[in-house]
């Protein structure tokens, strides 16, 4: 209580990390169902991330009308004034024109979540926090893995019981990103029984996200990788790395797909379908997939021709479209619902916001890779730049996954692009105020 007195502030702030670690490993373990715990106010459900925002917001304004704390600290605060200026509009026009307050909000999503961007900000005030994030991004990394292992070797309803049926399926992204920060981060380590570990860990990841079949991940892992080759600090001890992992995987491979020939011929069958995917080729096995990839291209190209009806500021958020060019071909996704997402991030900024929230989106996006970029230039050898390095390649895989799914929509995947631009910014500042005191003095 006495502390509490003292600095309210500082109290509650740490109360929100410890929130914020919650919600984090959260939306690794239990994707699912966590984000869905909610509570109404009227007809509106205000979801548990909303629940961690309204917070986050309060606090931000106490510690600006407390700490006075200054705007020029948060790099590329006008670029995210500008965002949240369309985000305004967009939400205007659709509460106006849709009145489904529900559906607004869920669709809005796709800009709110940039608020996690600040929220690093003020709650990584101390170094060491970063620590204990990807901590705990590890050790849900592999809870997930050993969830996974329990689900494919059957025994979910054995152990989990009903909520077996929650909590199966959709662990690739966490299997993905928690295996590219390893990566990036086993050269800090410098003991040989930890890097052992680590090596084994990431071998494990990365052969379970290509038993859970999600052909999108498989592109945005394998370009993620070799973004994270080219930044690298050290790109022949990250390719030795790479070569390690991949051999160990390859051996572990063949002894499970030898122990259960399905799962071989399953992923053969999968790794065949990504031929459809590029020529969109029919018949057989590729069937499925070359339909996948067919109904996407023709929703994209309907998202696209009605968003240039409304090019400038788009139709706002709520508004709900079905292409007639999907069902007619006999298609029947979304049909119930009378309406169906673009799987495409970046066609939902044109169709929701029009070309100038697209343009200020990529804008601010791109601005940001490039001060990563002259940073990982400038500064070698430190052990922040691994830090860097592990963080941008896991925004550059979620921004490629984004281009087949719904991600920046979803708070168990589209918070995290956020959360990653926020931690590099805030390590670069330091590193770069660092230096700047060590050259003054």
């Amino acid at each position: 209580m006495q502390e509490l007195r003292k600095n309210p502030v500082k109290y509650f702030k740490d109360i929100l990390f410890i929130f914020f670690l919650f919600l984090v490993a959260g939306y690794l373990i239990l994707p699912r169902i966590f984000t869905k715990i909610n509570i109404r106010i009227g007809p509106v459900p205000l979801y548990i991330t909303e629940i961690f925002l309204l917070l986050s917001v309060c606090l931000i304004i106490a510690v600006f009308a407390v700490n006075r704390f200054k705007i020029k600290k948060i790099d590329f605060f006008y670029y995210f004034l500008l965002l949240f200026l369309v985000f305004l509009l967009s939400l205007s026009i659709g509460l106006y024109s849709y009145r489904d307050i529900t559906y607004v909000l869920r669709q809005s999503a796709l800009i709110y979540y940039s608020i996690f961007y600040f929220v690093v900000f003020f709650l990584f005030d101390n170094p060491a926090r970063i620590k204990y994030l990807v901590t705990t991004l590890l050790v849900a990394g592999n809870i997930v893995a050993c969830i996974f292992i329990v689900n494919f070797l059957g025994y979910s309803d054995a152990l989990f019981g009903q909520l077996g049926s929650y909590i199966a399926g959709g662990f690739y992204f966490t299997l993905t990103i928690v295996f590219l920060l390893i990566l990036n981060l086993i050269e800090l380590s410098k003991r040989k029984w930890i890097k052992i570990i680590l090596y084994a860990d990431a071998v494990i990841l990365l052969v379970l996200s290509f038993i859970e079949y999600v052909r999108g991940n498989w592109v945005a892992l394998f370009l993620a990788t070799v973004f994270s080759l080219i930044i690298s600090a050290n790109k022949k001890k990250f390719l030795l790395n790479i070569l390690i992992i991949i051999l160990a995987t390859v051996i572990l491979a063949t002894f499970a797909f030898m122990l259960s020939p399905k799962v071989f011929q399953d992923t053969l069958n999968e790794l065949r379908s990504l031929k459809s995917m590029v020529l969109g080729s029919g018949g057989g096995i590729d069937y499925i997939s070359s339909a996948n990839t067919n109904w996407r291209m023709i929703t994209w190209k309907a998202f696209i021709k009605e968003s240039l009806h409304s090019p400038f500021f788009g139709w706002g958020f709520g508004r709900k479209f079905l292409p007639e060019e999907t069902y007619s071909l006999g298609w029947t996704t979304g049909l119930a619902e009378n309406w169906v997402s673009t799987h495409n991030y970046l066609i939902s900024f044109l169709f929701l916001s029009g070309f100038t929230g697209l343009g200020i989106f990529l804008l601010l996006v791109i601005s940001l890779f490039i001060k990563n970029i002259k940073f990982l230039r400038t500064y070698k050898n430190l052990r922040e730049r691994f830090m860097v390095c592990a963080f941008l390649s896991v925004v550059f895989y979620i921004l490629w996954l984004g281009l087949f799914g719904v991600v920046l929509e979803v708070p168990y995947q589209g918070v995290f692009l956020w959360i990653f631009l926020g931690l590099n910014m805030l390590i670069i500042n330091r590193v770069e105020s660092r230096y700047e005191n060590t050259v003054s003095t």
